[in-house]
């Protein structure tokens, strides 16, 4: 008997916010939860293209601080991040033949990878290749026609692009671009 005294009231206690909060208000901070996660999941990516390609940041690149102390337009500066990320990989696709692309397939499948995480450690290493040879002052080929994959939604286009830093962090990238490094040094001392 004792226990529905106080069983009653703490139920009563969380359940009252619940009523309270409209519907539509828990889809905004359940969003705005998922953006600022997204947000600070991808800076390491956007930071290492940005990097190499920083003509393509809008503005001033906001700081780690800011990304994790502001709360404000969160969709819109996840929007902007994937935006640039994609810039980024339009300016550096340059750096790495379709020869060199060619060759990460080959070496990747030869570590096991298939599917959608062998498309995404593909990205991962070519984009780590290009990185590295526009910091080395390597040539710039205009490339040919190389189909960019990518989300159809914001949604799904970050599902995308943290499958691809969530490869580059990867062994099997690691070798292959360093591989790769190692061959277009040799070919563009």
């Amino acid at each position: 008997m004792k226990i529905l005294p106080i069983t009653v009231p703490w139920t009563v206690l969380w359940a009252v916010p619940l009523w309270r909060l409209p519907l539509p208000s828990i889809s905004v901070a359940l969003d705005a939860c998922w953006a600022y996660r997204n947000l600070n999941a991808l800076r390491p990516l956007w930071k290492q293209l940005t990097d190499a390609a920083p003509h393509v940041v809008l503005g001033t690149p906001p700081s780690r601080r800011t990304d994790l102390t502001s709360f404000a337009d969160l969709r819109i500066r996840l929007l902007r991040r994937t935006i640039e990320i994609r810039d980024a990989w339009l300016a550096l696709r340059g750096y790495v033949t379709d020869e060199d692309h060619r060759w990460i397939r080959d070496e990747l499948l030869s570590h096991g990878l298939a599917g959608e995480q062998l498309d995404a450690a593909i990205e991962a290493a070519w984009l780590t290749c290009a990185v590295d040879a526009r910091h080395h002052g390597r040539p710039y080929v205009p490339p040919a026609s190389r189909p960019a994959r990518g989300g159809s939604d914001l949604r799904d286009e970050v599902r995308w692009l943290r499958l691809i830093d969530h490869a580059r962090r990867s062994k099997a990238v690691a070798t292959a671009a360093a591989t790769l490094n190692h061959r277009i040094a040799v070919r563009h001392p």
